[in-house]
C-alpha cells in the first residue's frame, strides 16, 4: 500500500492538544474509511502500549510507596528507641561526663532521626500524591470522517485563480482584437 515508512508518515499527524494531556491524531487519504481505520488503529495500539506502561508506573509506585512505609516505620522504631534512652540518661547523674557525652550522641540521634523521619515522610507524600494523580489513557473521541476539504491553501488557490483569470482575460481580447480587425462577412 505505502512503498516506505515515510510515505505513510507523511498522512499521519499527532499533535498535542494546546495546555493539556490530550492527543489529537490525524490522517489524510483519498478514501475517507480507511482513514478513519488507520486513526482507530493507531490509537488502539497507542492504547495497548499505554495500559502496559501505566499498569507497570502504577506497580513501581505502589511499591515505592511499601518500601518508604518501612522505612517510615523503622526510622520511627529508631528514633522512639533514642528518646527512650535520653529518658534514662537523664535519669543518671548528670555530673558524670561519661554520661553528658552518651546524653550529646543520643540528642545527635534524635536530630538525625528527627530530619530522617521528614524526608521519608515528605518522600512518601509525594509517592502517594503521584499514585492518586495517575490516569490510564483513555480515548476521548472516537475517530470520525471529517466534513471539511483537507488541504485548504488560500494563497496557493487565489495566485492559480489571478494567473488563470490574466490568461483567460488576455486570450479574450486577443479573439475580440482579431474580430474587430477581421469581421465576419456574410
Amino acid at each position: 500500500m505505502y512503498p516506505s515508512v515515510e510515505d505513510f508518515a507523511e498522512k499521519v499527524s499527532v499533535e498535542q492538544v494546546a495546555s493539556t494531556r490530550m492527543l489529537s491524531i490525524r490522517y489524510q487519504d483519498t478514501d475517507s474509511q480507511r482513514a478513519q481505520n488507520v486513526v482507530a488503529n493507531i490509537a488502539a495500539q497507542f492504547m495497548e502500549l499505554s495500559a502496559n506502561a501505566y499498569t507497570q508506573a502504577r506497580q513501581l509506585l505502589m511499591e515505592r510507596v511499601a518500601e518508604l512505609e518501612a522505612n517510615y516505620k523503622d526510622a520511627e522504631v529508631t528514633y522512639r528507641n533514642s528518646l527512650e534512652t535520653l529518658a534514662s540518661l537523664e535519669s543518671l547523674e548528670p555530673q558524670d561526663t561519661n554520661i553528658a557525652l552518651a546524653r550529646a550522641r543520643v540528642i545527635d540521634y534524635l536530630a538525625r532521626g528527627e530530619a530522617l523521619l521528614m524526608s521519608i515522610s515528605t518522600a512518601l507524600y509525594e509517592a502517594q500524591l503521584e499514585l492518586s494523580t495517575l490516569e490510564d489513557v483513555r480515548i476521548v473521541e472516537e475517530p470520525f470522517v471529517g466534513v471539511d476539504p483537507i488541504n485548504i491553501r488560500p494563497v496557493l488557490n487565489t495566485a492559480i485563480a489571478f494567473i488563470l483569470g490574466g490568461m483567460v482575460a488576455l486570450g479574450l481580447v486577443f479573439i475580440l482584437e482579431y474580430f474587430e480587425k477581421n469581421p465576419l462577412e456574410s
